[in-house]
């Protein structure tokens, strides 16, 4: 069994909050490492896998405590615990899609670290910019800005702007809404994933109005608000609720609700029609961050070897690390039926007949990512 301590930047010991010690010591233990150096990264052994077993209202509480452990060593992060938990899933999940062996045994830590600094949320003192280059590195960070421009714009931001701020959209039906413009992720062209919080103007006709749905019957005098992520499809003004997360006054949470994909039509003059209206351009495209250059995805191509190249690194440093994926250079890029099939070359050689790489096929046409494995 790990320990609750961990390897802070500068190597000195970090102590943990016992009161978790009951819930998985070793998951706890590797989270708090977070991978602040090369020696933590060796110590951060904890498989992504175990992360599935567990149910949301842990993981949500595990990632507080990585947030509240990350600050007290100086390093701030501003996005919510209930979008790491989100971020985390859906990379093990694609790993799992894929019968990824070793993306399962990737450390959280790791994990953890490398999307937070992608999303500039890795507030050690560094400018955004600086530290994600050093993370991912040059060639990867060429791959990843190319890749997700909205979130290289988000690196641009200054330390202290408003990006990381739950945004205002308007109220509806008694219902005060906002989302999180730092959240937002490009799925495509046209969909984007989102999350928003929902809040009762009128807190005694909210609570209510909850009864009378028969959606909420606990604790009704405590309840405070919904965190909502949605997916929501600008073409088709249509969406999908992928997460409900409701909450008390004093931040605790009351229940969780996991969806798959079920998409519907946005109604009129609805929550997510406010929302909609601020993420979704006029053209039926999800609006764009102004970067100066337009994303893979969104450019419409991948037109050679470099390119296809680029955005396999981009998605792979997630999942294997940093290390495991330059140690497979040089990389191979193969156009076959309009997909890219790109993947790297074994350490020690043509000859060496032991050991996978890892492999990605990449569609031409879009630029969508449609597998991402490590080989045995």
């Amino acid at each position: 069994m790990e320990t609750l301590v961990g390897i802070t930047k500068t190597g000195a010991k970090m102590s943990i909050s016992p009161r978790k010690l009951s819930l998985l010591t070793g998951l706890l233990a590797v989270c708090f490492v977070l991978a602040y150096s090369v020696a933590a990264r060796a110590e951060s052994k904890y498989p992504a896998s175990e992360w599935m077993k567990k149910d949301t209202r842990f993981k949500i509480g595990v990632m507080h405590e990585v947030m509240a452990a990350a600050k007290r060593d100086g390093v701030i992060m501003r996005l919510s615990p209930e979008y790491y938990v989100k971020e985390i899933d859906a990379t093990i999940e694609n790993a799992i899609r894929n019968h990824d062996k070793k993306g399962l045994t990737t450390s959280l830590g790791i994990m953890i670290h490398t999307i937070a600094a992608m999303d500039g949320d890795w507030d050690n003192g560094e400018s955004k910019l600086e530290h994600a280059q050093k993370w991912l590195g040059p060639e990867n960070f060429e791959g990843f800005k190319k890749m997700f421009p909205q979130k290289y714009e988000r690196l641009l931001q200054p330390r202290g702007s408003d990006y990381y701020t739950w945004e205002e959209v308007g109220s509806s039906n008694n219902l005060l809404i906002h989302y999180e413009r730092a959240s937002l992720g490009y799925v495509s062209s046209s969909v984007v994933r989102v999350w928003a919080k929902t809040q009762y103007v009128h807190a005694e006709e909210g609570v209510k109005d909850l009864k009378e749905r028969g959606v909420y019957e606990r604790d009704l005098k405590t309840y405070d608000h919904d965190l909502y992520l949605y997916k929501i499809d600008c073409t088709a003004n249509s969406f999908a609720i992928l997460a409900d997360y409701r909450y008390r006054k004093d931040g605790t949470l009351i229940q969780t609700f996991d969806f798959p994909d079920r998409w519907a039509t946005i109604p009129p003059n609805s929550v997510i029609n406010g929302i909609a209206d601020r993420v979704c351009g006029p053209s039926g495209r999800a609006n764009e961050p102004e970067t100066g250059e337009r994303g893979l995805n969104r450019f419409g191509y991948v037109p050679d070897q470099e390119m296809a190249i680029r955005i396999a690194v981009a998605a792979w440093i997630p999942v294997y690390g940093k290390e495991l994926i330059e140690s497979e250079k040089p990389y191979k890029a193969t156009l076959r039926d309009g997909v890219w099939h790109v993947s790297g070359s074994l350490p020690g050689g043509e000859g060496r007949v032991l050991g996978g790489v890892a492999e990605a096929e990449i569609n031409q046409a879009d630029g969508k990512i449609l597998r991402v494995v490590h080989g045995q």
